[in-house]
């Protein structure tokens, strides 16, 4: 795994630590850069609180885990195995409803957002996931 080189530490401390004077809401950043992976990395978006995404598919492996800030969880579903286009079965969306609910007392916020546009698909699914928290199911 590369490591995070000192210039991109300044520029993204610059860049963060800018955007937290100007705006104190919920914030998540979705690095497809594996340097963006490392220790220096993860501990520059827990200082700003910036939660990082949860993508699929991830660009990188530790890309499908969520990290930085703790209290907000973004899932990101950009269609899998083909990026836009794959619809998500019926079982990965119930396993998602299920992943949102696991830790919706230990969080600020939850999001989840479908990016699988390209057919079409983002807007069924969305609305199928939010029937099924609103159901438990």
């Amino acid at each position: 795994m590369c490591s995070f080189h000192p210039v991109c530490i300044t520029v993204a401390e610059r860049f963060f630590g800018g955007f937290r004077e100007r705006f104190n809401g919920r914030l998540a950043c979705e690095p497809r850069h594996e340097t963006w992976f490392s220790d220096a990395a993860e501990a520059l978006l827990v200082s700003h609180q910036v939660a990082r995404v949860a993508a699929d598919p991830p660009v990188v492996s530790q890309a499908a885990l969520p990290g930085g800030w703790q209290r907000l969880l973004y899932i990101r579903l950009h269609g899998s195995p083909k990026i836009y286009y794959s619809a998500y079965s019926p079982e990965a969306i119930r396993t998602t409803a299920q992943r949102l609910r696991d830790v919706a007392e230990q969080l600020e916020d939850r999001w989840c957002i479908f990016d699988n546009t390209a057919l079409g698909e983002a807007t069924g699914q969305a609305l199928d996931l939010l029937q099924r928290l609103r159901e438990g199911l």
